[in-house]
């Protein structure tokens, strides 16, 4: 991958992740996927690694400006570590394109959810 694309896509999944809180996986794997190439597996792999920096960086932030919950991270993170240590196991028993297809389906659920749900704004 070239530099520039490199530094761009960091750019806007940095941006993108820190405004909404997503870690900017969501932008990053296609985005490796379909402008740099890369096989999704080795997408999600690099995606992960940026996301996990970032998300500390982020974590900190929010966590100055007193909107994190820690009672809750307490709660929620051990069940996260893991499966996402388990998931990342089943997508390396997965073939790239169910991979693919089970991404985009989570992303446009969970999408869609955001759309039609009610916020508690």
């Amino acid at each position: 991958m070239e530099l520039g694309l490199g530094v761009l896509l960091g750019l806007v999944a940095g941006l993108v992740g820190g405004v909404m809180g997503i870690g900017g996986g969501m932008i990053l794997v296609p985005a490796l996927v379909l402008l740099a190439g890369l096989e999704q597996h080795a997408a999600q792999g690099v995606s992960l690694a940026v996301v996990a920096a970032t998300s500390l960086v982020g974590a900190i932030a929010h966590y100055r400006q007193g909107t994190v919950r820690p009672a809750t991270v307490v709660w929620v993170a051990p069940g996260a570590v893991l499966f996402g240590f388990l998931g990342a196991q089943l997508a390396g028993w997965l073939d790239a394109g169910t991979l693919r297809h089970i991404f985009a389906g989570v992303v446009f659920t969970m999408s869609l959810l955001m759309v039609l749900g009610q916020g508690s704004e």
